[in-house]
């Protein structure tokens, strides 16, 4: 049984970028590690499939911070998981599983930073896969490199009012903003 190969070509080898999406909405901003992955397998017209693939944050992970996802629907030969502890995305494969299953599957899944204030550490990814008899791929890596947003500040007025009495209000200041006055009614 020869080892399946994972690769990436030479224009989608070098870093993918993330920057981190301003506002509340953090889930808007990805980058897309797996994107142009070729899978190839030796031994497929004997196997007929992959066994399950990983993608994984090998250097950087910040647990809370950094999520792999998928970017799309999964085929239904397949299901996916993120493990938050190890930074590891699985795809497990069922009956009719091909290798264009996990090959979208892959080139699909997202890398998002959940953090107000991300690490700027680049994170480094590894791909790989195992096919029916259990002969694992070299892994494949990939960098992405993060680039945070001055997030803008807000102001919240709008907490409980009662006629006569003076409210509060809540600031939430960006990096190098400045104080703000705020005089009830």
């Amino acid at each position: 049984n020869d080892a399946p190969v994972v690769t990436l070509p030479a224009a989608n080898a070098a870093n993918a970028s993330f920057v981190e999406a301003s506002g509340s909405d953090k889930n808007a901003a990805s980058a897309l590690p797996g994107d142009g992955i070729a899978l190839f397998d030796p031994d497929f017209g004997v196997n007929g499939s992959l066994r399950s693939a990983t993608v994984r944050i090998v250097d950087g992970y910040r647990q809370g911070e950094d999520q792999l996802a998928a970017g799309a629907t999964l085929p239904a030969s397949l299901s996916g998981s993120f493990d938050a502890v190890t930074g590891t995305y699985t795809l497990v494969a069922a009956s009719g599983a091909t290798l264009a299953d996990f090959q979208s599957a892959l080139s699909a899944i997202r890398y998002r930073n959940l953090s107000a204030a991300p690490t700027v550490a680049p994170r480094q990814i590894a791909f790989t896969v195992i096919d029916l008899a259990g002969a694992s791929a070299a892994p494949v890596t990939r960098t992405i490199t993060l680039t945070p947003t001055n997030d803008p500040a807000g102001l919240d007025l709008s907490g409980p009012q009662v006629a006569g009495a003076a409210g509060s209000s809540v600031f939430a200041g960006g990096t190098g903003s400045k104080p703000v006055a705020i005089a009830p009614g």
